[in-house]
């Protein structure tokens, strides 16, 4: 008789969940790979997504053997430097790189619907070999999407008390990503679970070894979920929530982003955590609504150390991405210049440089008139501004909006732009972060109340 072990729980359990949620089981023996077990993506797979979305290569096998070729290129570089081929691959993803034709043409070419998810073919394999690095691998789960591996899960046994989540964690960190990194090229994110709790990181995220407490590691859930759920109700929620399709490639097309390295730090992938992602999606609501103010905007609540800055350059691709908000202007107000820099750096590396950021008055101003995209800067600079707008599509993201908003400050700010001195018709959003300012932000702006905790 055998026991309860890791492959017949929890690795058994994520595929069965899979399975509901819409994912296609295939173990991972029967994969259409090469006999070498060398290959990544799945070409099939990824063949014929590419002629399904792309109908121009249909009959054109030399154009699309050449991009299928620029994309293996890009997975190898993955060898010298995983964040950065990871980056490559989500623009490729997403639809944002244009490949170049026989005829030397630039083309964006499509790998994924973003738009009809039911265009796509998603697949759970358990028990996935990878040859070619120092020792055979086997990822526990990974879910493909066309042929791309978007997410690899390491499971530990739940009735081994002697590992957890963590040892997981190290061993997708510590040998996966460095023996076999191209794997991981096309990754959103990896999970580490031992069924009693499901942790998920972005690549090259090394785990602290604490099973509670992990930054980089974190927990996925929701904010209105029940406290005290237990642990296997818990992880079963997580699963529910986080490894779907759509949020899966939610995360792909909008909200992977990423902070250029230095000489002192290396290049990081930014992913929200599940407060933050919720956030995001409710000021994304919110616009689409076209809710503007005086009739109903929005104010996020969060603690210290919750991630405010980085809540906001979610938020502002979401807005960017959807092309039904209308091309907008999205401005991003930090309280300090050094945010400002943090801020805008996550959009200078991630395919969207239509980042802004004015070092005057003067250049703010401009900006605001003419810009499309997102513009990073003060509140300072809107002084002595004057009419600058009459758009109804540019979108304000205050950081820190206890600082500007209330006070004679805050009551100068919302004077200008109630009156319509600043921006016409804008749609306002706000975001503030001691809880003891909730009552004292005025009218329209609390509307919408969303809690982000510190440690969702």
């Amino acid at each position: 008789m055998v026991g309860m072990n890791e492959s017949n729980t929890i690795r058994a359990a994520l595929v069965g969940w899979a399975e509901d949620g819409g994912w296609e089981h295939i173990a991972g023996s029967l994969l259409p790979r090469l006999p070498e077990l060398t290959d990544v993506v799945v070409d099939g797979w990824a063949r014929e997504a590419l002629l399904s979305l792309n109908p121009d290569l249909v009959g054109d096998p030399e154009n699309t053997d050449a991009v299928l070729a620029e994309v293996s290129r890009a997975v190898l570089l993955a060898q010298d430097g995983l964040v950065a081929a990871n980056e490559k691959l989500t623009v490729m993803l997403r639809g944002e790189h244009a490949f170049k034709t026989l005829v030397g043409k630039h083309v964006p070419r499509r790998f994924i619907d973003f738009e009809d998810l039911e265009n796509n073919r998603f697949v759970v394999s358990d028990e996935v070999t990878i040859k070619g690095g120092p020792d055979t691998r086997r990822m526990d789960v990974v879910y493909y999407v066309n042929g791309f591996p978007l997410v690899v899960a390491e499971t530990k046994s739940p009735v081994d008390k002697g590992k957890s989540w963590v040892n997981g964690a190290k061993d997708i960190w510590g040998t996966y990503e460095v023996e076999y990194p191209h794997f991981f090229a096309p990754n959103v994110f990896s999970v580490a679970t031992d069924g009693r709790q499901l942790r998920l990181a972005p690549v090259r995220t090394e785990p602290s070894g604490d099973v509670n407490e992990d930054e980089g590691w974190g927990p996925w859930g929701s904010t209105t979920d029940d406290l005290k759920q237990t642990q296997a109700e818990r992880v079963a929620r997580s699963v529910e929530l986080l490894l779907t399709p759509a949020t899966v490639l939610g995360m792909l097309h909008d909200y992977a982003m990423y902070r250029a390295g230095s000489s002192m730090e290396p290049a990081v992938k930014v992913l929200p955590r599940y407060a933050q992602l919720e956030a995001a999606e409710a000021i994304h609501a919110k616009v689409r609504t076209g809710k503007r103010v005086g009739k109903g905007g929005g104010l996020i609540w969060q603690h210290q150390g919750s991630g405010k800055t980085e809540l906001g350059a979610f938020a502002s691709s979401r807005l960017l991405r959807d092309p039904a908000v209308g091309n907008p202007t999205v401005i991003l107000i930090a309280h300090r210049k050094q945010l400002v820099r943090q801020a805008a750096e996550l959009f200078e590396t991630t395919g969207m440089p239509r980042v802004s950021v004015p070092a005057s008055k003067r250049d703010l101003w401009k900006a605001v008139k003419n810009h499309r995209g997102v513009i990073v800067t003060t509140v300072h600079k809107f002084a002595e501004a004057g009419h600058l707008s009459d758009r109804d599509n540019i979108i304000v993201i205050v950081d820190e909006a206890h600082d500007s908003q209330e006070g004679d400050f805050g009551e100068g700010v919302a004077r200008r732009c109630s009156q319509r001195h600043v921006l016409r018709d804008d749609r306002y959003r706000c975001q503030a972060r001691r809880p003891g300012h909730v009552q004292a932000v005025r009218g329209p702006r609390r509307s919408q109340l969303h809690h982000v905790p510190l440690h969702p």
